[in-house]
């Protein structure tokens, strides 16, 4: 029985930082997007050093799930991550190259572009998300049958 609990802890342990990583990678991704276009808007160069930082720390969360998926052998799990490591990626990309586009005053013609991208980067990861069965049809984000936050 000792055995069994222990095995319990280990795997309600494991659950718990999953859930709190894949929540604070939603909350990263938001704060990169919004210190980008905090940049792009205002010239301030300080937002895309918080961006970075959110960034990082959101491969972070990636990594720490990433982790557990190994140890569990869940390959479907980590093909996703990967996905979602990528999109977020691009993501960054995009919203840098907006802030460049700002500062050489080519914004008007590169933002549309961007914005298309934007556009359909979002729709990628929408995509994945309900590909792996994490997003209810109201666009909720669930890990383990839980629903960890709406979509906004």
């Amino acid at each position: 029985m000792f055995v069994f609990v222990v095995v319990g802890i280990s795997h309600y342990r494991e659950a718990q930082v999953e859930i709190k990583s894949a929540k604070d990678i939603q909350l990263d991704v938001a704060l990169v997007w919004q210190n980008l276009t905090d940049a792009a808007l205002t010239g301030n160069s300080a937002s895309v050093d918080e961006a970075k930082k959110a960034f990082d720390n959101a491969l972070n969360s990636i990594e720490k799930i990433n982790a557990i998926d190994r140890k569990k052998g869940r390959a479907d799990h980590l093909m996703r991550q990967q996905a979602i490591k990528e999109n977020i990626q691009q993501m960054r990309e995009l919203g840098f190259s907006t802030f460049q586009a700002y500062q050489s005053g080519k914004a008007a013609q590169q933002l549309m572009r961007f914005i298309d991208e934007a556009d359909g980067l979002r729709a990628n990861g929408m995509r994945i998300q309900k590909e792996s069965g994490n997003q209810s049809s109201q666009g909720d984000v669930r890990c383990h049958g839980r629903t960890l936050a709406p979509d906004v």
